[in-house]
This record gives C-alpha cells, sequence and structure tokens, in this order.
C-alpha cells in the first residue's frame, strides 16, 4: 500500500455489516479494503461536478456503442431476431405458472 492508513472507528448498521462481510467474503478482501473502497466512491460522488457526471456518461454510452458493433460484427451484422412481445408474453406465462405452484411469492 502506497498511502498511509489512519484508524478510525465508526458505528455502522448490522445490514451495513452483513453486506460489508458478505462482499470481502465473495471478494477475497478484508471488511476494512472494502469499506475504504466505498467511502473513497462515495465521497467522490459527492464531490463531482455535474460536468464530470455527464462525461462518465458519455464515456459509459461510447463504452455500450463499442461494445454493441463487437457484438453485431461477430453476428456478421446480423441483428438478433427476436420477437418481443413473444418473448414478454412467454415470460409472465413462466412467471405466472411458478406463483400458482408457490414457487415464487407475488412481490417476486
Amino acid at each position: 500500500m502506497s498511502e498511509r492508513l489512519y484508524r478510525a472507528q465508526i458505528l455502522i448498521e448490522q445490514g451495513q455489516r452483513k453486506t460489508l462481510a458478505q462482499i470481502a467474503r465473495q471478494e477475497g478482501r478484508s471488511m476494512s479494503d472494502v469499506a475504504r473502497e466505498l467511502i473513497r466512491l462515495g465521497l467522490q460522488a459527492r464531490s463531482d461536478t455535474p460536468e464530470m457526471v455527464w462525461r462518465r456518461r458519455d464515456r459509459a454510452l461510447a463504452q455500450a456503442a463499442q461494445l454493441r458493433a463487437a457484438i453485431q460484427r461477430r453476428r456478421g451484422g446480423q441483428p438478433l431476431d427476436l420477437d418481443v412481445a413473444e418473448l414478454v408474453r412467454s415470460m409472465r406465462e413462466e412467471r405466472d405458472a411458478a406463483i400458482s405452484l408457490g414457487i415464487f411469492g407475488p412481490g417476486d
């Protein structure tokens, strides 16, 4: 670590602690490391100017366009042949069947 760390004792909610522990476990990191990252991101978000937010948004949109172009090249320029209405109808039927079997509740 190149930057000096300072000890700080803070109180967090039980749910926050559980979430920190879960993230740390999944990523093979310490809870302190995850907390430092989240604090850094939170502080950065608070200090971002609207112009910075728009620049990040524009970069994300440009990356999405590049990804879309790469996918289209892999598919030989052929778009996906999807009937969206049929797909939604099918998904609703599956969900309704799962609810009637008691697999999911109405809010899932």
